[in-house]
């Protein structure tokens, strides 16, 4: 079988226009609390421990069914060639709108050719890295402030190459505890007797007496 090389034309060459999955199907978050992870298991060819390991290209998933100048790189996702940027963009993201999290896995080529723009709702973070091509991916993770509802995000490269892996998005955890009340403090026991003398201690001696504007005995 033919496998294009990342600057090649056959087979969808970088202009891949990607496959699987549809922009206006959101996706439904999984019952442990993230929007979505992609792991990118599904890419099975490739490496991204050289520089002839990444020659064929990816045509998307269902979370990142738009991509350009994407390629196979084992279990991970190589953006960009040679000769120009790559990008994957989300589905539709099911979110009421809010903060958001991302964070993914990256390192670059034989060098650091550029960096990462993250896109989320139409606000955009850039992202350096250090790791590179003969290293262990590098996480970051970033948040977004008032993301609005059901966003896409774009994970791209600036210039030329870098390997993306594990990218996970979701909306961090409120604290349990908001705002918190001034304790109230409870009245002073104030006792009166019975001819409206203000008594400086609790009584002890057997009576009746008045307590916070309430009769009360004392045996």
């Amino acid at each position: 079988d033919y496998k294009p090389s990342e600057d090649g034309n056959h087979g969808g060459g970088d202009d891949n226009p990607g496959g699987g999955g549809d922009q206006d199907d959101p996706i439904t978050p999984p019952a442990d609390g993230l929007l979505f992870h992609e792991p990118f298991d599904d890419i099975t060819q490739g490496n991204s421990t050289s520089n002839s390991g990444s020659g064929t290209t990816w045509g998307g998933c269902d979370h990142f069914p738009t991509v350009e100048a994407t390629y196979q790189a084992g279990g991970a996702v190589k953006m960009g060639t040679g000769k120009k940027a790559g990008s994957i963009t989300s589905a539709t993201i099911k979110f009421a709108g809010g903060k958001l999290n991302v964070s993914l896995d990256v390192k670059g080529w034989t060098t650091i050719e550029g960096k990462l723009e993250v896109t989320v709702g139409g606000v955009k973070q850039t992202v350096t890295y250090s790791a590179k091509m003969a290293d262990k991916f590098e996480t970051v993770t970033l948040t977004f402030d008032d993301v609005p509802a059901n966003p896409t995000i774009t994970i791209a490269t600036t210039a030329k190459r870098a390997f993306v892996d594990n990218v996970k998005v979701w909306a961090p955890t409120p604290t349990g505890v908001e705002r918190v009340e001034s304790p109230v403090e409870p009245a002073k026991a104030t006792y009166f007797n019975l001819s409206g003398q203000k008594l400086s201690s609790t009584p002890t001696a057997p009576g009746i007496y008045i307590l916070n504007g309430k009769k009360i005995v004392v045996k």
